[in-house]
């Protein structure tokens, strides 16, 4: 009931805004976040990762489903974290050696945790898109996230 109320409370009642509440064969539970400017349109869930439940967004023009491209780019992320990892750690390992004024760990994992990821419009690589790790070396766990564009990293993004 709480649910309900709060979502009409926070409703956009300018109609240049609306969600969709959908179920995906492989992303299961999913809702789609509706623009009038197409370009910030984009599904939002969360899937299995190792264990671990991580956020996935996925850009989208419109309130097509998500495509096979857009599960297939999100598996071979998460199927594959360490090669994951390594398109980020050209920007990921500075800015945590500046962060925290240490070395970096010889395993990422030692660092990091994977917690979600921006899925490209289109799935295509060379379009925008994040992957997010969160620190494992504060208790404030802060979550750097790594942008792509044109399939190179681009720049990134700490929190707090």
């Amino acid at each position: 009931m709480f649910k309900k109320l709060f979502q009409l409370l926070n409703k956009d009642l300018t109609g240049s805004t609306w969600e969709i509440e959908s179920s995906h064969p492989y992303f299961g539970e999913i809702v789609f976040y509706g623009f009038k400017d197409q370009g910030k349109c984009y599904w939002e869930c969360e899937v299995e990762c190792e264990g671990n439940k991580v956020f996935v967004g996925i850009e989208s023009p419109d309130e097509s489903q998500p495509s096979d491209e857009h599960v297939e780019f999100t598996k071979k992320v998460i199927l594959d974290l360490d090669s994951a990892f390594s398109l980020a750690a050209p920007l990921l390992i500075p800015e945590f050696e500046k962060w925290y004024n240490q070395a970096f760990p010889e395993v990422w994992r030692d660092a990091f945790t994977f917690t979600g990821m921006v899925v490209p419009s289109g799935a295509r690589e060379t379009n925008d898109w994040e992957l997010t790790f969160e620190s494992l070396k504060d208790p404030n766990q802060h979550s750097f996230t790594c942008y792509f564009r044109e399939a190179k990293p681009s720049h990134i993004t700490v929190d707090g």
